[in-house]
């Protein structure tokens, strides 16, 4: 017609697929080739509207139509798919939520291999169809992309397939703000709504053989450089921003528990510890552990008045040095030269101060995350503080003698608590009982937080019982009425000595002082602690159901910043740590002091390292040319820099579930050897089968999970 609309236009246009059933048996009866030509012409054609056939069923809605078009195996000889479905068609189908016709379409891997090399044009942005999903948030269809079953015996087909997860593109958005190139799983990590459909796409890298870790990380253990990562950049490669922008990261801060129960992200931060982060955390433990003696000792062996028959607090009134020339010139017992705890003190005194350089850099480099661990990096700026203060010498005496001022002994003393402290704070960061210190941190955060909720009350009652209550007893002058009152807060008021002094005689004009106390007892001690009781139990089964998650949450962070903070030094233990598990004395040394009983095991990863090319900043339309070379890997050798591309080489991870160890007659075997290699066989065996088998429950509730959200679809509607 005038609208260069044929028959197959308007049989789509309205639903008809009767007739466009009809017109394309009737155009296969047609004797001339010519006629079947210009018929088959039409079907492909656009109109004036800039539609195909296939456009507008898809369009409409229509899946007999669509279906007419793609089961028809003599279309399917003499039309290209092609020239039957486009980008403009299947992004129609996605802003109109047309599940049921993508459905059709990805369940058959010819349509689906062609499908997921398209790419939309968003604002002169392009994308695959999982991102533009992602884009506009339709859970659905992102379900649908990345739940395709695809058998292990295709496996070109599912390497391509994983390609299009893997997708690395630009944002979704142009801004003058920074912005960082993505992967589709920190596209769907930072989109509250995708979170829960992350497990989804995971459980794609999972199979019976092994366990993929490219789709959730970059740089197994390598130092994160822009040459070797692809996470966290955008007009510049920083490590700060691989950090922030790496999946791990993306993952413990969405605090998701199905995310975390999932076998490839324990796999994957697993291995980072066994390859470097046991190392590491080790040697900072032990570390901390020497500054926690030296600390400890120092404040501890120094002198004392007490060696000559006195204290700080009898001589609180002396100045500092008054109160070291009198202990020196003491006739019976003088202070001595201490050198040796001088020049310990001179190594306290250096060590806390690069500690405390160490926070002000983390400071400015960490920012908002810095103030979000307020607590723990507090603990840590007093300690340097008070060692700082401890070792400091005022005077000339002092540096001889060793002898503190009252001031500086106090401090010194304070400290020690907090210095124990942070070692609990880097234990509960590794190994596993670690868990409980995040116990400890996670009460003593909350009642923080409940004991500021109410700082209202307490002010209150500290202005009353200060008003009222001074001129009876001295603890409740200016700095001794906070500690009287935290003691009440537990229980001991001591109402006889205070109210009754003499004989059981209530003391004339205390009757206001005894309300207050009974409101005190009623609020503080009835109401409140029953409430923060209640929290810390509370808080107690919570985090004893998530204990896991948490330490795992905790470990994320720790490895991640090791690498990022210290990505040489990783890097150095990783390749050694790798080099020593091919190593069959290495092995079997470490099978003799039983330390092979690791759920994960080195000799099993083996490493990979595919090229990706990432396009410079600013052009547009490279995107278009990416999945040209992801389809055809020998063009990547022809692209030079200067076309637009920049080729990186990021190291990730195949970790397999059974690995046959060949060539055992390499070296001669004991009865020993023999009976610790079987088994190590049925151990390999029995993980293989319980794998294994996991797996297939989870794909049977993966199955359910969708058949209920297709029932619950079809109920909506």
């Amino acid at each position: 017609d005038n609208q260069r609309s044929s028959v197959f236009h308007y049989a789509c246009e309205y639903s008809n697929d009767i007739v466009l059933n009809r017109a394309i048996a009737l155009l296969k009866r047609l004797n001339s080739s010519s006629d079947r030509i210009t018929g088959l012409k039409r079907i492909t054609e656009r109109n004036y509207s800039r539609k195909t056939p296939l456009d507008i069923a898809i369009w409409k809605g229509h899946l007999k139509c669509v279906k007419q078009f793609l089961l028809s195996s003599w279309l399917d000889t003499h039309i290209d798919i092609q020239e039957l479905i486009n980008a403009d068609s299947l992004k129609n189908a996605i802003d109109q939520n047309r599940f049921d016709i993508l459905s059709f379409l990805i369940n058959d891997n010819k349509r689906l291999a062609y499908i997921i090399n398209l790419l939309i044009d968003v604002d002169g942005r392009y994308f695959n169809l999982l991102e533009y999903a992602i884009y506009l948030t339709e859970k659905d269809i992102i379900r649908l992309f990345v739940t395709v079953r695809i058998p292990l015996e295709q496996y070109a087909f599912r390497q391509q397939y994983k390609l299009f997860l893997r997708h690395y593109n630009q944002p979704f958005t142009q801004s003058s703000s920074p912005f960082f190139y993505q992967t589709p799983i920190q596209r769907m990590l930072t989109t509250p709504e995708c979170i829960s459909l992350v497990p989804l796409m995971l459980e794609q890298f999972v199979d019976s053989n092994g366990i993929d870790l490219s789709i959730i990380d970059d740089c197994l253990y390598i130092r994160p450089e822009k040459t070797r990562c692809i996470f966290g950049r955008g007009m510049n490669f920083s490590t700060r921003d691989w950090l922030k922008q790496h999946p791990l990261s993306l993952i413990a801060k969405a605090n998701s528990n199905t995310i975390y129960d999932h076998e490839l992200v324990q796999t994957c931060v697993e291995l980072k510890f066994h390859l470097f982060g046991n190392f590491i955390y080790f040697l900072i433990l032990g570390f901390q552990s020497l500054y926690v003696a030296l600390y400890t000792g120092i404040t501890l062996g120094s002198p004392t008045p007490t060696t000559q028959g006195t204290n700080y607090y009898l001589m609180v009134n002396y100045s500092c040095y008054d109160l070291c020339t009198t202990l020196v010139n003491n006739p019976i017992n003088p202070a001595q030269d201490e050198p040796a705890i001088r020049a310990l003190r001179f190594i306290l005194l250096i060590t806390s101060c690069l500690g405390l350089l160490k926070e002000s850099y983390q400071m400015f480099t960490q920012r908002e995350k810095y103030f979000h661990r307020f607590y723990i990096n507090l603990i840590e700026i007093h300690i340097f503080v008070s060692a700082i203060i401890y070792s400091i010498d005022i005077n000339e005496c002092t540096r001889q003698t060793g002898i503190r001022c009252a001031a500086q002994w106090m401090t010194g003393g304070i400290g020690l608590l907090s210095v124990w402290t942070s070692l609990l704070l880097v234990v509960m960061n590794g190994i596993k009982f670690g868990q409980y210190g995040l116990l400890f941190i996670t009460v003593f955060t909350r009642f923080l937080k409940f004991l500021a909720v109410y700082v209202f009350i307490w002010i209150g009652y500290i202005l009353a019982f200060y008003m009222i209550c001074k001129d009876i007893m001295d603890q409740f002058l200016p700095f001794n009425f906070i500690p009287k009152l935290l003691v009440m807060f537990i229980g001991e008021y001591d109402m006889d000595s205070t109210f009754f002094p003499n004989n059981n005689q209530l003391m004339p004009g205390a009757e206001g002082a005894i309300i207050l106390y009974c409101a005190f007892i009623f609020t503080m001690f009835i109401v409140m602690t029953n409430i923060m009781g209640g929290l810390a139990v509370a808080d107690v089964k919570e985090f004893l159901l998530n204990a896991k998650r948490e330490h795992l949450r905790s470990r994320i962070d720790v490895v991640l910043g090791f690498q990022a903070y210290l990505g040489g030094f990783c890097e150095t233990i990783g390749s050694i740590t790798m080099e020593l598990s091919t190593n069959r004395i290495w092995r079997y040394f470490l099978s003799k002091i039983h330390m092979m009983i690791t759920k994960y095991r080195v000799e099993k990863l083996h490493i990979t390292s595919d090229p990706v090319n990432i396009p410079y900043y600013g052009i547009a339309s490279s995107f278009n040319i990416q999945v040209a070379h992801e389809q055809d890997p020998e063009f990547l050798a022809v692209m030079s820099m200067n076309e637009g591309f920049e080729q990186v080489r990021p190291q990730t991870g195949y970790y397999v579930h059974h690995q046959t160890v060949q060539n055992t007659s390499l070296y001669h075997e004991d009865e020993n050897m023999i009976l610790a290699r079987k088994n190590d066989e049925i151990k390999d065996t029995l993980e293989e089968s319980t794998t294994k088998i996991n797996n297939e429950l989870r794909k049977i509730a993966l199955d359910l999970q969708n058949e209920l959200e297709d029932i619950k679809r079809k109920l909506t509607k």
